[in-house]
């Protein structure tokens, strides 16, 4: 019987009953009276028409409205490379926050069981695990919350692994079509609160916007699209004409301009129909400390060197505060290249915070503050530690360009006082071996740190074998107590260099495109 009902009925695609193409009809011309009702209302006295809303040009005048309640608190998202989050997971404690662990995971789970089963073994191996399973890898980062703008530039200030910190200017948003977004956009009032526009009697009228997109599994994928309709309801939520935007097309590039007139980031990401918005705090990514204008051969990034340097056991708890001293008393890498690691160790036994030298964040927004920011490196410098006699940091190369670039490096960085640099190969390493003053070899307390090459771009398709094997032969031949870490991109050769001496997994990341992995062996 039922090859006799309409077709309509059975689900034939393409076919309408005479309803629905009625409903359709009516449906269009209501859609076409009500766009010629607003584009005769749009015109102006003079005969000529601004365009409507369905162009994205507002016709209201300068938003003054001064009863805008300030922003009492921000969500934030630090952002850091893949595998570092238990790191910045503990930072963030250490500052006195309260981070938003990710939910646990099966894998979570059987580390949190490993963690305790192993209480027998080296209590660094057992903080480690134990961290690894309170915060999963694999997010990018953590999310937190603050009701200060100090407790913002506190974070840009001491947070050691982390690359940005996102503020969040809404929670995220469902929009499956360009109006749809500029709309919501425009709504937002987190605009008239952050931004200095339209309302600021400093500045341009319009804020110079520079805005990165992102989008995927979205019907909005055209990214471009996405970001002139972003800004416009930017500019709209501020009562600006877009004529007098410069942010996306128009962007003036002079550096009078950059000075005057700081662009503000805007990160899009649209990801299964919803967009989330993000502030991007600081004018570039944290990791760049300002100190290494000299580099060498691939060189290692500075958050990296520093979560590779606080998984090994060189760091202060609650390191905002100083308030305990290291565990270790010496400090090696026998491969320092530009000097990164023996920097970023002085610094933190110094307690000398990683942002120190770079400049105050959120510019171009109403929560810059640049006396306090200059306020909080201030108390930092009078707070820090004179560790001159109870703590040595070394470095050594056999490259002669390296060693000249370190010590330019660490003059810059302010610890050039703390460490001392030498040219030699890892064989014959005078600290290695217990000469040069020091007795590092007999104490037990000497950390060897190392970023070797990988056999990829510095010394393309050579073995690196050897080399390891002989950093874990002059380390076997220390007392008990000390320890040492690897970042390597080869593992199979780091675990057969180190045959015998129980290497375990700190973290994998990710370094110049390649994966790397940080290994550490304790005696």
């Amino acid at each position: 019987p039922l090859l006799f009902l309409p077709r309509v009925m059975v689900g034939v695609p393409g076919c309408m009953s005479r309803a629905q193409r009625l409903q359709r009809c009516y449906a269009t011309s209501r859609r076409r009276r009500h766009y010629s009702a607003a584009t005769s209302s749009s015109c102006v006295s003079d005969g000529t028409a601004i365009r409507s809303n369905s162009s994205n040009v507002l016709s209201s005048a300068n938003v003054t409205d001064e009863s805008i309640p300030p922003l009492e608190s921000f969500s934030l998202f630090a952002s850091c490379l893949p595998g570092l989050e238990p790191i910045l997971y503990k930072e963030l404690v250490d500052l006195g926050l309260e981070p938003e662990a990710p939910p646990a995971t099966r894998s979570s789970r059987k580390q949190r069981w490993k963690a305790e089963s192993s209480r027998d073994k080296d209590k660094d191996t057992a903080e480690s695990s134990s961290l690894q399973a309170q915060v999963h890898s694999g997010a990018g980062g953590i999310g937190f919350t603050v009701r200060s703008v100090e407790s913002i530039l506190r974070c840009h200030l001491y947070l050691g692994t982390a690359t940005h910190i996102l503020l969040r200017c809404s929670q995220p948003f469902k929009a499956r079509g360009m109006e749809e977004l500029r709309r919501k956009v425009s709504k937002m009032l987190f605009w008239k609160q952050y931004l200095r526009g339209a309302n600021s009697n400093t500045g341009p009228k319009a804020p110079n916007l520079d805005i990165r997109v992102t989008a995927s599994k979205s019907r909005l994928y055209h990214t471009a699209g996405i970001a002139e309709r972003v800004e416009q309801g930017v500019l709209g939520a501020l009562g600006v004409d877009p004529n007098e935007s410069t942010s996306i097309h128009t962007i003036d590039d002079s550096e009078e301009r950059k000075h005057q007139y700081p662009s503000v980031k805007l990160l899009v990401r649209v990801k299964n129909d919803y967009v989330q918005i993000s502030v991007d705090t600081s004018d570039t990514p944290l990791h760049r400390r300002g100190y290494r204008l000299q580099g060498a051969k691939s060189p290692l990034r500075e958050d990296l060197a520093y979560g590779l340097l606080f998984g090994s056991g060189w760091r202060r708890h609650n390191y905002a505060n100083n308030d305990e001293m290291l565990r270790f008393t010496h400090l090696l890498d026998p491969c320092c290249g530009s000097g990164t690691i023996p920097i970023e160790g002085a610094a933190i036994a110094a307690g000398v915070p990683p942002g120190r030298l770079r400049s105050e964040p959120m510019s171009g927004s109403f929560l810059a503050d640049e006396l306090l920011w200059k306020r909080l490196i201030s108390d930092a410098e009078s707070n820090l530690k004179d560790v001159g006699s109870t703590v040595c940091v070394f470095g050594s190369d056999r490259d002669r360009g390296a060693i000249a670039a370190s010590n330019a490096n660490a003059e810059r960085a302010g610890v050039s006082d703390l460490i001392t640099f030498k040219r030699c190969a890892i064989t014959a390493c005078p600290w290695l071996s217990g000469r040069h003053g020091v007795d590092a070899a007999t104490d037990g307390k000497l950390l060897i740190v190392s970023n070797p090459p990988f056999g990829k771009r510095s010394s393309a398709n050579k073995d690196v074998y050897p080399l390891y094997r002989a950093l874990a032969e002059r380390y076997s031949s220390l007392d008990r107590g000390a320890s040492l870490s690897v970042l390597a991109q080869n593992i199979d050769a780091v675990r057969k260099a180190t045959a015998g001496l129980h290497p375990h997994v700190l973290f994998s990341s990710r370094h110049g495109g390649l994966s790397v992995v940080a290994m550490h062996c304790v005696k």
